[in-house]
């Protein structure tokens, strides 16, 4: 429930005053968000009943044997571009620190990154932000972010290149006004796509 709490804060809710934390106080800031950010009360329920448990195991004790896994996969295939959606891209960017004389990875593509989000995510990120800025990976040459418009992870908007220097910010995109936060739709769309050609074509 803090995790949630957090996240509303984030979208600019205060849920102190609302009592209880049980289903109802749950639906009650799912509803204001919704408000905000336009999108349907049923989709900001389901992200948050599905992103934030998945975040709060992660940091709570799978993160070691989760990024030892993407750690090992990377060092296998060497990758020119490394493509992580949502929570994977928290787990990329603490694996890709680990790695920074190992790889040269010539393009980190973030899509729906929760990177900057407060407290929930980038106060707890290994290595720690310094004087509030975090950093690129050294075994990254560039890093591109890109988020649609009503994604409900990717807040605050804006934040993380201003949280995380040389970051290069796309302008958001609409994938799917009902699902504003599938990974399919994302690698659907063009400006994904040519992000990540761009990179492939100039080998």
């Amino acid at each position: 429930m803090v995790l949630i709490e957090q996240w509303a804060r984030a979208w600019g809710v205060d849920p102190s005053g609302v009592q209880g934390r049980a289903t109802g106080w749950v639906r009650w800031v799912c509803g204001q968000v919704a408000q905000r950010s336009g999108q349907r009360p049923a989709v900001v329920e389901k992200t948050v009943r599905m992103f934030f448990p998945e975040v709060g195991r992660y940091f709570a004790g799978r993160r070691a044997a989760v990024r030892e896994r993407v750690r090992e996969a990377l060092l296998r295939h060497r990758p020119d571009v490394v493509v992580a959606h949502s929570l994977g891209s928290v787990v990329a960017y603490e694996a890709l620190h680990e790695l920074a004389d190992e790889l040269d990875v010539r393009l980190l593509l973030t899509l729906d990154s929760p990177l900057a989000l407060p407290h929930a995510v980038f106060h707890r990120l290994d290595p720690a932000p310094c004087d509030g800025k975090g950093t690129r990976p050294a075994a990254v040459r560039r890093w591109v972010n890109v988020a649609d418009a009503g994604d409900l992870v990717a807040i605050p908007k804006g934040e993380l290149a201003r949280v995380f220097p040389g970051v290069e910010e796309l302008p958001e995109i609409s994938i799917a006004p009902a699902r504003p936060h599938g990974v399919r739709d994302y690698l659907r769309h063009p400006t994904v796509a040519e992000t990540i050609t761009a990179t492939v074509r100039t080998e």
